[in-house]
């Protein structure tokens, strides 16, 4: 009854289609449903006999035993009865034996006794085997009300369910007269879909090849501002030349005319100077121009160089996604064929100067935001970090690449930030070796991470947990590379076996996508650490010296150690290096 009740629910969820206007996704599925509550209907009514038949046979067996208990209690009865009878004729007997020498009388008394004990145990066995049969002939009785009642009960759900039977039935036959209609239009959509699936390629390609003329374009202007810059040098050393050459033509002018008035003297060395400060200016305009230029010229080389591997990446996904549809058209029906694409009609390539410089609709990741200004900050001052080679050095070793995908767990000993600081650090040295990574802030109470980037009241990794929101709709991506960000989020982890399986479940989601995952947690002692060390495959732990104890660094050992983690390494964050 449960399956036929889920299905008559899922029915009218989906709500009757018109049959002049057929569509996949509703009448298709209604007859699948339809079939589904047919099928759901005969093992209902077979479970239901079953059942019922199953509790027929268990309560005649109950009534079997019951009887053969009442028998047993009433032998015993019976055998109990007959001993007290036994003992009381013994009893009278050996009573006769003593008066037989007395007289003839008790003679006579003992032929009454004798009669009176027969006519006893006689009244007795009547009235045990009548009181027997009457509880025989009153079970029998109430276990036929009983049949009966299940009977009626039986019948009753069978002419529901066929009535039920019948409709779902007529249904199925109006479904059924419109396969033709529906075959054409899946054929329709096929043909759509593979129109639409060549339109897109055409399109991908010619926004690839557009982005490659482009970056030839800009490397060429990259190639000529470099030789104007040249230029510009040359030019500045000439100009320093003249420079010099205009001093000493001034000391040789002041020396000829010691003897011409002071006014002409002033007024001469004024227009020399003012000659040579307008000659500097002009080279300090002309040189700054060309660093804007250049500046702008490798911002843009840049911007266009990750947008083309976006692309790239990105058609790979559409491919996949389109041979996946592909694959679910040519099933065999009944199927719901997937809505086509949206593509705009397709139009001539523009010229590389009026190209724009976004990426077209269909090949924005659903994830990515706005750019946000005030992230460069932190952002900034963590590549200026890693600009150290001794800092490098020490997060390229932690950031090592391997073969297959890899996440790694960062803690602090004693709580403090710098396990936000290394794991951030390690996340931007692996986007450096051209690797795509995904860092989580895990530290639901403090969120400094969350925090430094401006997402501190954001939803993030518990809400996705908790499937209130959908992780496409909360990872962030960030200036500072291969970098995509997921925040804490505000909810707190439960230490629920759903939360658990959730989130080993969303997990493996991103470990498709990612190659490497990064997630700064609490200090050892938090209730998330548990669930995290589940997740990870390397733990990290960060101390800095002074403040961290010694004591502090060997129970967050001992605690990794007993929920069933190992430490890889542990990170002395404020160390000198040499």
């Amino acid at each position: 009854m449960s399956k036929m009740l889920d299905a008559l629910k899922r029915l009218q969820q989906q709500g009757a289609a018109p049959a002049a206007m057929p569509t996949i996704n509703n009448t298709v599925g209604q007859i699948d449903a339809v079939r589904e509550i047919a099928s759901a209907v005969d093992e209902a009514v077979v479970e239901t006999e079953r059942r019922v038949r199953e509790e027929y046979e268990q309560k005649i067996a109950e009534r079997d035993l019951q009887l053969e208990q009442e028998r047993k209690q009433l032998v015993g009865e019976r055998d109990a009865e007959k001993q007290r009878l036994e003992a009381q004729l013994s009893q009278l007997q050996s009573q006769m034996q003593t008066r037989q020498s007395e007289s003839v009388s008790q003679e006579k008394l003992q032929a009454e006794l004798e009669a009176e004990l027969k006519q006893l145990q006689a009244e007795a066995e009547s009235r045990i085997r009548d009181e027997y049969e009457r509880k025989i002939s009153e079970r029998d009785r109430q276990l036929a009300e009983q049949r009966e009642l299940l009977e009626q009960e039986l019948n009753a759900e069978k002419r529901t369910l066929e009535t039920q039977l019948e409709t779902l039935q007529s249904q199925i036959q109006a479904h059924l007269s419109d396969s033709v209609a529906h075959e054409e239009l899946q054929s329709q959509l096929e043909a759509e879909l593979k129109r639409h699936i060549a339109e897109a390629d055409r399109l991908r390609q010619d926004d690839e090849s557009r982005y490659r003329r482009e970056q030839q374009q800009l490397e060429v202007r990259l190639q000529e501002l470099d030789a104007s810059h040249q230029k510009l040098m040359s030019e500045s050393t000439s100009l320093s030349e003249q420079l010099r050459s205009k001093e000493a033509e001034l000391a040789d002018v002041q020396q000829a005319i010691q003897a011409a008035p002071v006014v002409d003297e002033e007024a001469l060395r004024a227009t020399l100077s003012a000659e040579l400060v307008k000659q500097s200016q002009e080279f300090s305009r002309k040189e700054a121009e060309l660093h804007a230029e250049l500046a702008e010229a490798r911002r843009m080389v840049e911007s266009q160089q990750n947008d083309l591997a976006e692309i790239i990446r990105l058609r790979q996904e559409e491919k996949a996604k389109f041979e996946k549809a592909r694959t679910a058209a040519a099933a065999p029906p009944p199927v719901k064929v997937p809505a086509p694409v949206e593509v705009a009609p397709s139009a001539p390539p523009a010229a590389p100067q009026a190209a724009k410089k976004e990426l077209p609709s269909l090949l924005l990741r659903p994830f990515s935001s706005v750019p946000r200004s005030h992230l460069v900050s932190y952002e900034e001052q963590t590549l200026t970090d890693l600009q150290d080679a001794r800092i490098s050095e020490r997060y390229e070793r932690l950031a090592q690449a391997t073969t297959t995908a890899t996440s790694k767990l960062f803690l602090s000993a004693d709580g403090g930030d710098d396990a936000h600081q290394a794991g951030f650090h390690t996340a931007l040295a692996a986007a450096h070796a051209d690797r795509r990574v995904l860092i989580i802030d895990g530290d639901v109470h403090g969120k400094q991470l969350s925090h430094r980037l401006g997402m501190r009241d954001s939803l993030g990794f518990y809400e996705v947990i908790r499937r209130e929101t959908k992780w496409t709709e909360r990872v962030v991506g960030l200036r500072c590379g291969e970098v995509d960000f997921l925040p804490a989020g505000r909810s707190l982890y439960t230490v629920s076996r759903s939360d658990l399986e959730s989130a080993q479940a969303v997990w493996q989601e991103l470990s498709d996508i990612w190659p490497v995952i990064i997630l700064v947690g609490e200090h050892p002692g938090a209730v998330s650490t548990e669930l995290y060390v589940v997740l990870c495959q390397s733990i990290y732990l960060t101390a800095c010296l002074g403040r961290a104890t010694k004591d502090d660094v060997k129970a967050a050992s001992k605690r990794i150690s007993s929920i069933g983690g190992r430490i890889e390494a542990a990170i002395a964050m404020n160390a000198k290096l040499k």
